[in-house]
């Protein structure tokens, strides 16, 4: 692992002196147990795992050997690609070093595979079933996917002793309003990390395949530095709607009507937010039947009237649309031309069609 060479740096030594033009050049001091001079740093043969420049090189070394097999990137990520071998398209995603390899003609993605294996030294672990700690669920004959953190909320919900409360019917309670008056100045460390972790353990749920819990995590998540009472309470009221809704997923359908189309929902709340008079906006973007991008949050900045929320909202729910066509364009998927429109949006077509036929 280390060189012969020794090269002598003056100064404190350093994990990582520099990394420049994308070619690594890591420094680390002598580890535990090997006594050298003080002065002396190596320099590594290879990144180590766990170091910060080790996933840097990790994904240029990937995507150079992706590279030379013809794929080329998705849309403005740079963790999906995707090929043409033998008339088929060969779709890949990485999380790190763990891939999800699709493809319609088996025998195309086995060739793929062994190759990618025979470059990088890993396992084949056979159809996904779960990722990312999201379990995936597949029904060929219906045409059906399904997505579901069933396993993961089970898991919070006994975390926290609420696996046997009574569920809520919704995931906050009507007419409830949070606000920094609520706040406790100096709370308990065990109640502020109670709070935190049910908090952090909802964003997880959200992220992946929970979208009825967006606004109810966008609350709770502007109180972790100093919860009050009213905050936990809020925060426990979630918890009893998980447990009845636990096992709930997002379904994909094959034969739905808009197979392969982007379609969705935008709106805003006007000065929603108690404490700051912002704004809030949420959207919804759906393809194949199911969500496959959502968000709820506080706009950045004060919007002086309706109109000005909803245009703040359709602005970031567009630049949305746009990342999610790029990828649908790479992929082969041809998404309409325009996503439905909603009556909340109408205050902003009329404004956007002054002296124009405004579409109803």
């Amino acid at each position: 692992m280390w060189t012969l060479v020794r090269h002598l740096f003056k100064g404190i030594c350093s994990q990582v002196v520099t990394v420049i033009m994308g070619r690594f050049s890591v420094y680390i001091s002598a580890p535990p147990g090997f006594e050298e001079d003080p002065n002396y740093v190596y320099l590594l043969r290879r990144p180590l795992y766990g170091m910060p420049s080790a996933a840097r090189a990790w994904h240029h070394t990937m995507s150079a050997y992706l590279k030379s097999q013809g794929c080329t990137l998705v849309g403005f990520e740079r963790s999906m690609w995707t090929v043409v071998k033998e008339g088929h398209v060969i779709l890949l995603t990485a999380h790190i070093d763990d891939f999800i390899i699709a493809c319609a003609g088996r025998r195309v993605l086995d060739e793929f595979r062994t190759a990618l294996l025979q470059r990088f030294e890993g396992t084949y672990e056979g159809e996904v079933h779960t990722y990312l700690g999201c379990e995936i669920l597949r029904d060929l004959e219906a045409g059906k996917t399904l997505l579901s953190q069933k396993h993961y909320a089970e898991d919070v919900l006994r975390t926290y002793d609420y696996w046997e409360c009574i569920p809520a019917l919704t995931p906050m309670i009507p007419g409830a309003r949070l606000t920094q008056e609520q706040c406790d100045p100096h709370p308990e460390p065990a109640f502020q990390r109670r709070y935190r972790g049910i908090v952090s353990s909802l964003c997880y749920l959200v992220n992946m395949t929970r979208p009825d819990l967006a606004w109810s995590y966008s609350e709770l998540s502007k109180y972790v530095q100093n919860p009050g009472k009213a905050h936990m309470d809020a925060a426990h009221h979630v918890l009893r709607y998980l447990r009845g809704t636990y096992d709930q997923a997002i379904v994909y359908e094959r034969s739905h009507e808009r197979v392969n189309t982007l379609w969705g929902w935008v709106d805003s709340d006007w000065a929603a937010d108690l404490d700051s008079r912002r704004s809030h906006t949420g959207y919804i973007l759906m393809l194949t039947g199911g969500a496959v991008s959502w968000k709820s949050r506080r706009q950045d900045c004060v919007s002086l009237s309706t109109s000005e929320a909803e245009y703040v909202a359709a602005s970031r729910c567009g630049q949305e649309v746009v990342y999610l066509r790029e990828i649908l364009r790479d992929f082969g998927f041809i998404p309409m031309d325009q996503l439905a429109q909603l009556r909340s949006m109408k205050t902003i077509l009329r404004v956007m069609y002054v002296g124009k036929p405004c579409p109803s």
